[in-house]
């Protein structure tokens, strides 16, 4: 595939993810036909003894029997052999694109034609109209996408090579005419397979653009702007997720809500930029705590963020607000209008089995209160809404 096949060819991913599509497509339909003419060639072989005696009768001579039998069953061999290949392929699709598989969409019809070619060359003699044959494959062109080097390839070298191949005693009027509409064949599919080629990459372009415009939508419409974590709604959404979740699996649900201390303090003394900047690093330290599949972290608002941890215990989680706690404690960014003289968080954590709770919002609502419970108590502490399993963070 060359560069100018794409308009966005600066994009390898993307080239890449064409590559990909156009060619496991190729090699699904080119599976498709391959079994019809393998029961093509099949009954042609059941028939090989009345159609030996009709062209003998029809034009005097033909190829050998035995030598057209061999050669059929050899090509019918060749494409239950593709066949087998193809479907393994299919079976377990390639994340990239080798070049065996590149091989197989360029070999299997490029050694079809071949086939085709090998006939006519021997029945040639005896029968020009066989020709016909060869201008009839080219009605399966807009079946396979190909580029125009495999379009050279799998149409141009058989040709080339029947003309070098075929018997010059039938030339003629009608080996003129046959060679005329031949070569017309051939011009005509290399431009439908090219045409459909870049049509396809087109349509493909455009249905890759549109769909990262999509996902690049769906982000921001889940994604928090000033902190990048996840924002109320994706928080909402994937809460209750994680509580069905939790249920199917009987197992623990956890969140952790925390807030800034005196945050309000802090932006009348220092500024809504510096209180942006200040809500930017606790989100990085945050986030940092959300690392497994299925943990989230996310901007409640304001000053205020939760921590979704599915599988994980009281004792683990409070263990884990503590290390947030600590961390941004040990930060030691300045808060003149803190008692700590630093930027501090207070958190509350709940945990329970997900089947024991009437949905992931009565979770939150019991770590909203026990970061209550922490706020009242004096800031700077973690409190779990189990009172055996409180923790208070040393100052």
């Amino acid at each position: 595939m060359t560069s100018s096949d794409f308009e966005y060819g600066n994009d390898p991913q993307l080239r890449e993810s064409i590559e990909r599509s156009i060619l496991l497509g190729n090699l699904r339909r080119m599976q498709r036909l391959l079994w019809g003419l393998a029961l093509f060639l099949a009954l042609v072989l059941l028939c090989s003894p009345f159609l030996y005696e009709k062209s003998v009768q029809h034009f005097g001579s033909a190829a050998p029997l035995e030598v057209q039998i061999l050669w059929r069953s050899a090509w019918l061999a060749f494409d239950l052999f593709a066949l087998f290949g193809i479907r393994r392929i299919l079976s377990h699709p390639p994340e990239r694109i080798g070049l065996f598989h590149r091989a197989v969409e360029t070999g299997v019809p490029l050694i079809n034609m071949l086939f085709v070619v090998s006939l006519l060359a021997a029945g040639y003699a005896y029968n020009p109209s066989l020709e016909i044959l060869y201008i009839a494959l080219f009605a399966m062109a807009p079946l396979i996408r190909l580029n125009a080097a495999k379009t050279f390839i799998v149409v141009g070298m058989p040709l080339g090579l029947f003309v070098a191949l075929m018997d010059r005693r039938a030339a003629g009027v009608a080996h003129m005419s046959n060679m005329i509409s031949l070569t017309a064949v051939v011009i005509l599919a290399a431009i439908v397979f090219r045409e459909m080629y870049r049509s396809t990459v087109r349509e493909m372009e455009q249905q890759a653009i549109i769909e990262r415009q999509l996902k690049i939508m769906e982000t921001f419409a889940n994604t928090d702007g000033l902190t990048g974590l996840a924002n109320r709604r994706s928080l909402d959404e994937n809460l209750e997720s994680e509580w069905r979740r939790g249920m199917r699996e009987h197992n623990f649900l956890a969140v952790v809500m925390l807030d800034i201390d005196l945050f309000k303090s802090y932006n009348d003394q220092y500024g809504h930029p510096s209180g942006d900047d200040c809500i930017r690093n606790i989100a990085s330290v945050i986030k940092g705590y959300a690392r497994r599949a299925g943990d989230i972290a996310a901007r409640y608002g304001g000053e205020e963020f939760v921590i979704v941890l599915p599988g994980v215990d009281l004792g683990d989680a409070a263990s884990i607000a503590e290390k947030i706690r600590l961390e941004i404690f040990s930060a030691n960014r300045p808060h003149a209008g803190s008692p700590e003289g630093r930027v501090t968080v207070s958190a509350g954590v709940a945990s329970a089995p997900a089947a024991s709770l009437d949905s992931g919002e009565a979770l939150l609502r019991s770590a909203d209160l026990a970061l209550y419970r922490a706020k009242s108590e004096g800031r700077n502490r973690v409190v779990a809404a189990s009172e055996s399993a409180r923790v208070v963070a040393e100052k």
